[in-house]
């Protein structure tokens, strides 16, 4: 009696429901006025080739919800199985990827219930859910497995995402056929031109940007093209569009802003049209900086109120760190340095969670795809060939960072100096606590500066460590040695009194114990300074650490044979208000002949770059052992 009450209950409680109007949030603009009709809506709008999001994805979000919903009230396990995929790729396309992990796990365990078409887009958003999620331990095999099926042939985005963007380039180009013409030639340039885009190569990124947007002209110019489908037909006039909007992108990253605008808003005008929304956040941000840097404060808030309003809750970890650097930079033009530096501790908070993950799937790609001995030369090539050139770039980096560091602060005295004349007591105590603020501003930039200096010497360090040659380990082991010395820099900058300037005597002792310490202290060499106590700048110091961290590498592995040996440093005013600087040891001296000029050493090199970078003059003999002589800022 019990079981026949409960089954009238649910038939009642089931009648109510399908009775009961839907809302008008639920209805959408397809007029979903049943579970079939939504089913019935979907599938036919998939079969016609033009795709389903011809409105914006979020008309599906309502009726999804609420159909699978009472499916699961009324505990229809064959109306759930139909809907999981709906579901599964709406919440995808708002990238609410925790959502939509679920629902694709379950549709792929249950393949019997899948066409082929479904079952290879369903593989494919999964991967790309792990992939932007920062998951390439999931990832990866599901990639292996969609190769294996013969849906994909190559790692390139795996690559990329693993911020191995040399590797995937190399990739893309041996894997990806480089297609005659039409849409396939367009997909190939654009996907080519955004991995040299990332990759720093502006000039490659611009020239293949250009390629793809003139194979979308010839597109849009036409009638018949090859890979001509609905949706290219749907579509094309907005990667046409987005070819020309990355090329802004690019300009905005090299500094030309002005240019860049107009191609900015017409990508922005497009994307709408087919209401693609994270390209439209993206650019709206590149807007933002743009008028920040232009002076035209209130246009930028605006595109940043825009960007957090359409926002919202999606898993667009990236877009969210873009937005808190955006935001840091506005309110620090705006003088409101409190809420600059509330935003730039959030960005690095998040930036440092979103490099130590990037570390993490560096060395999960990295192990897991570059398996074989061929690829692992590739690999031990391209870090050579990396650490050779970042030696340079980190220096130019680091001097440019220490200039913008120097402009800034000489701005904000003017500005303390202009309120004290004009406010005279109560401008003094506003100048004042702003300057405070400031402060902290720069020492988040240079904590920032110094831990991701950290993490390069620590990737480098696995690297040797993992490395069986013997050139490679040395290489990969002086380049960490480097990038200490820099690190050890901010460091100081952090934690003394001054934010621009350091002891040079504390350095250069703090330097020379981390030279012993990375060499392991050979030889029982000695090492002695006489170093006058003197206030250097960061942009001076860095470049003098660099040259001594050379020399000192060099006398250690070279000057002396089995005996011990004596360095000595010293750092004094000349007879003519210049400084010397001065480093010998009583070793071997430099062979007959020597030429600095002719060596092929990347150590001797980065000495004489490093010198003429500082302006100072170098002079190298034997005497009775080596000798290097340094002299800065003569009168």
């Amino acid at each position: 009696m019990r079981f026949y009450l409960t089954c009238i209950c649910l038939l009642i409680g089931s009648l109510a429901l399908t009775s009961q109007e839907l809302s008008d949030e639920v209805k959408s603009v397809y007029n979903f006025n049943s579970t079939d009709r939504f089913i019935h809506v979907w599938d036919s709008l998939e079969q016609s080739g033009h795709g389903v999001f011809q409105n914006p994805v979020g008309e599906w979000l309502a009726p999804a919800e609420y159909f699978y919903e009472q499916a699961k009230l009324n505990q229809d396990t064959l109306t759930l199985q139909k809907l999981d995929y709906p579901l599964a790729i709406v919440y995808h396309t708002l990238a609410l990827y925790e959502k939509c992990i679920p629902l694709l796990v379950k549709l792929l365990e249950q393949r019997e219930l899948l066409s082929e078409k479904r079952y290879q887009y369903a593989i494919l958003k999964l991967e790309e859910a792990y992939r932007r999620t920062g998951n390439l331990k999931e990832a990866i095999p599901l990639r292996k497995q969609r190769i294996e099926a013969g849906f994909d042939h190559s790692f390139w985005e795996i690559y990329a995402e693993a911020d191995l963007f040399t590797e995937a380039i190399k990739d893309f180009k041996h894997s990806v056929e480089f297609p005659a013409q039409g849409w396939n030639r367009m997909v190939y340039f654009m996907d080519l031109a955004s991995l040299y885009k990332e990759n720093g190569d502006y000039d490659s990124a611009i020239y293949y940007y250009d390629k793809a947007y003139e194979d979308g002209q010839y597109i849009m110019a036409r009638v018949e093209y090859d890979g001509k489908s609905p949706y290219t037909e749907s579509n094309k006039h907005y990667w046409t569009a987005y070819s020309r909007g990355m090329i802004g992108q690019v300009l905005v990253a090299q500094g030309n802003y002005e240019p860049a605008i107009p191609l900015l808003i017409k990508d922005i005008e497009v994307s709408k049209t087919i209401h693609e929304v994270d390209n439209t956040l993206n650019k709206r941000l590149d807007l933002a900086e743009c008028f920040i840097h232009l002076g035209d404060l209130p246009r930028a808030a605006s595109y940043i109120d825009t960007v957090k309003n359409l926002l919202g809750n999606r898993g667009w970890l990236t877009t969210k760190l873009r937005l808190l650097e955006v935001e840091a930079e506005y309110f620090y033009e705006t003088e409101q340095y409190g809420n600059a530096a509330k935003y730039l501790k959030e960005f690095n908070k998040l930036n440092d969670s979103l490099n130590e993950l990037s570390n993490r799937n560096n060395l999960i790609a990295m192990t897991t795809l570059l398996d074989s001995d061929q690829q692992r030369a590739i690999l031990a090539e391209q870090k050579l060939e990396i650490e050779k050139s970042n030696s340079i770039k980190k220096v130019q980096n680091n001097q440019l960072n220490l200039l913008i560091s120097g402009i800034v602060i000489l701005v904000l005295v003017i500005v303390v100096l202009f309120l004290n004349y004009k406010q005279k007591l109560n401008s003094k105590l506003e100048a004042e606590r702003k300057l405070e603020q400031k402060e902290i501003f720069l020492r988040e930039l240079h904590h920032r500066i110094k831990n991701n200096l950290q993490i390069t010497s620590g990737l480098l360090q696995l690297q040797a460590d993992k490395s069986k040659d013997d050139f490679v380990n040395s290489a990969l082991r002086e380049s960490k040695g480097r990038i200490r010395s820099m690190a050890l820099i901010h460091n100081l900058l952090i934690g003394d009194n001054s934010i621009s300037s350091v002891s040079l005597k504390k350095y250069i002792e703090e330097l020379v114990e981390l030279v012993e310490a990375g060499l392991g202290q050979p030889k029982d060499t000695r090492v002695t300074t006489s170093i006058e106590d003197l206030e250097v700048s960061g942009e001076l110091a860095v470049p003098l650490g660099l040259i001594i961290n050379e020399i000192l590498t060099n006398s250690y592995k070279y000057a002396f044979d089995s005996s011990p040996g004596e360095i000595s440093i010293r750092f004094y005013k000349g007879e003519h208000g210049g400084e010397t600087l001065e480093i010998r040891d009583n070793g071997k001296g430099f062979p007959e002949h020597f030429s600095i000029e002719k060596s092929n050493s990347l150590g001797m090199q980065l000495i004489t770059m490093l010198c003429g970078q500082i302006r100072a003059k170098l002079n190298i003999f034997s005497d009775h052992g080596a000798v290097y002589v340094i002299q800065l800022n003569e009168g």
